[in-house]
């Protein structure tokens, strides 16, 4: 595994092929706003939670159009994610609820 120079080392390679890459578009848009577009799209690509959604928002795509016929797969597929995910968070602030209830009557208790 990297370490946190190689980490911070291959980030600034990347920021800097990525602000080279940009060259073809400068005639049109300018090279400020260029540089600023690929800086930005840059640091979007460093938020893991984004880029594992925008590859499984592509992979969706690719799915759907290479297997037509999956299409209420899918649609039935993001509505039982969606509702997992959503019974998972309530969970966690009710279990959070709770404990803050049992952190305060300890307090309570105490005095």
């Amino acid at each position: 595994a990297p370490n946190g120079k190689e980490t911070a080392d291959a980030q600034k390679n990347a920021s800097r092929l990525l602000v080279n890459a940009i060259d073809a578009y400068v005639p049109m848009l300018g090279r400020p706003y260029c540089v600023k577009g690929a800086k930005k799209f840059f640091e979007f690509l460093q938020v893991d939670a984004l880029v594992q959604h925008l590859g499984y928002s592509l992979l969706d795509q690719l799915v759907r159009q290479i297997l037509p016929e999956t299409e209420h797969g899918i649609e039935k597929l993001h509505v039982d994610l969606a509702t997992r995910i959503r019974r998972e968070q309530n969970e966690m602030k009710n279990q959070r609820f709770r404990d803050s209830l049992q952190e305060n009557s300890a307090m309570i208790d105490d005095m």
